[in-house]
């Protein structure tokens, strides 16, 4: 949990909603680097296929990705990351020397934009993700995560990541630039998590017969990337 939320950026508001047991962000899937310059004219990220690292591969419609982009080589003040729609992903042979290339059809950027994009630049790619806490047949309470495709403008069935918990078992606290909790998306730079265990069978006390479930929390913080507050 902790990992996954220490990849989201506070600079491009990768919090899109939240509140005490859930949080929906912008999952960071995979990176890939750009063996050619776009096709500005056809708004084509032209990518290596063999520096893909990450979760999964990257997938048309249900990813869309961050493309950074230098402009002016001579300084970093103008430097930034373009954000953009996937229409469709092929195979091709663009790359130098005719190499493989993984063809990448992008829609947000204008052809300017896009022409401040060199060869060698990083291309992110992302995905609405939601973490939460549910209950399963039995009744007892899980931390999930689910995952939402544009292709389909649905949610996936949510999968478990670690339980039982406590009926109380997910506590976010997310805080703003004064270290005050807030409940704006747009102002999160730290996120503070406890999460608490609980066993799945009731366990008998010590000196008697009376048996409870035992609990046990885990604490952390998290501070956002490209926080300025911090």
């Amino acid at each position: 949990l902790a990992n996954e939320l220490r990849s989201l950026s506070a600079a491009e508001h990768d919090v899109v909603a939240m509140d005490a047991s859930s949080v929906t962000y912008q999952s960071m899937q995979a990176v890939y680097f750009q063996c050619a310059p776009p096709d500005t004219g056809a708004s084509v990220l032209l990518l290596d296929p063999g520096s893909f690292s990450g979760l999964r591969p990257l997938e048309a419609l249900d990813d869309s990705v961050l493309i950074f982009a230098e402009r002016d080589p001579g300084t970093r003040r103008d430097d930034g990351w373009l954000v953009a729609g996937v229409r469709t992903v092929s195979a091709g042979t663009a790359c130098p020397g005719s190499a493989e290339s993984l063809d990448v059809q992008v829609d947000g950027p204008t052809p300017f934009q896009l022409a401040g994009v060199e060869a060698g630049a990083p291309v992110r790619t992302f995905r609405p993700a939601r973490l939460l806490t549910y209950r399963d047949a039995s009744g007892s309470w899980w931390l999930g995560s689910r995952e939402y495709h544009q292709s389909s403008n649905a949610w996936t069935t949510t999968q478990p990541i670690v339980g039982p918990l406590s009926a109380s078992g997910l506590e976010m606290t997310f805080v703003d630039a004064g270290g005050i909790p807030t409940t704006d998306p747009l102002r999160v730079g730290w996120v503070g998590i406890k999460i608490e265990g609980q066993s799945g069978k009731r366990v008998p006390r010590f000196g008697g017969t009376v048996s409870g479930y035992v609990v046990e929390d885990l604490v952390s913080g998290i501070t956002l990337r490209n926080n300025p507050w911090y």
